[in-house]
């Protein structure tokens, strides 16, 4: 499926097209078609924590499958991810068949990886893009059926640079305001429930996920819009017309 020789124009396009997006939600509209011309069905662009860290809050755009997301977050997969663990040491792209895991050292890495592949994400490529303050982010990305020519990875690697920066411009703080902030699913319909009335207890009974799920998914909100409380995040959310009431 290989579209060798058309990869760099579409790169080109691809970043005289983004340059124009106002929002995250159209940011990620062209990614999802700009990466789909490469067989890659599903991404996420995301600073690069330490593994230490909660790895949700830093999300730019995701467009991983929704079970997938739920997944890694409730089961604390990050710390084990071998994909992330190499983007943290690598300022290469790389295909996550280039990573080496080892099940008996490591086993939840075998895990995660098997998890995301009945989730679709058989396949993979990932771009490390360290920023000039050495803050790390990554555009990674995953499908069945994928296109390995080189050329193609150079043009996905270079239109993650120019994505992620503006990813970042359209995330700042100061831009927060008259930007749309872009909530996950999940986010989404945990928000919904809080703006009903509902407490974490209901929410997490309703949606058939723990009660610190829910909690983690609405400081993650609060990270997003900066709200200082849960009844702000209702606000915001709605402000941004991510829930209706």
């Amino acid at each position: 499926m290989s579209i060798q020789g058309n990869s760099a124009q579409i790169s080109f396009d691809f970043v005289d097209a983004v340059t124009a997006t106002r929002t995250l939600r159209e940011l990620r509209d062209r990614l999802a078609s700009f990466l789909g011309r490469f067989g890659y069905d599903h991404f996420l662009l995301t600073g690069v924590p330490d593994p230490a860290q909660t790895i949700e809050p830093h999300f730019l755009v995701d467009a991983w499958p929704a079970p997938w997301s739920t997944a890694y977050v409730e089961r604390g997969y990050y710390p084990d991810d071998p994909i992330a663990r190499h983007t943290r040491q690598s300022v290469s792209p790389f295909a996550w068949s280039d990573v080496v895991v080892d099940p008996e050292r490591w086993p939840r890495a075998g895990e995660v990886m098997a998890e995301a592949a009945s989730m679709g994400l058989v396949s993979g490529f990932s771009g490390p893009i360290v920023s000039g303050t050495g803050e790390q982010s990554c555009l990674t990305m995953g499908g069945r059926e994928v296109d390995a020519d080189p050329a193609a990875r150079k043009a996905i690697h270079v239109a993650g640079l120019m994505a992620c920066a503006h990813a970042l411009t359209l995330a700042t703080p100061r831009r927060r305001s008259v930007v749309r902030v872009l909530l996950t699913p999940r986010e989404r319909d945990i928000m919904q429930w809080i703006a009903a009335g509902r407490s974490n207890d209901d929410i997490a009974e309703i949606l058939g996920i723990s009660e610190r799920t829910v909690r983690f998914h609405l400081t993650a909100v609060m990270d997003k819009f900066g709200s200082a409380n849960r009844t702000q995040a209702v606000v915001d959310s709605l402000r941004a017309g991510e829930i209706r009431l």
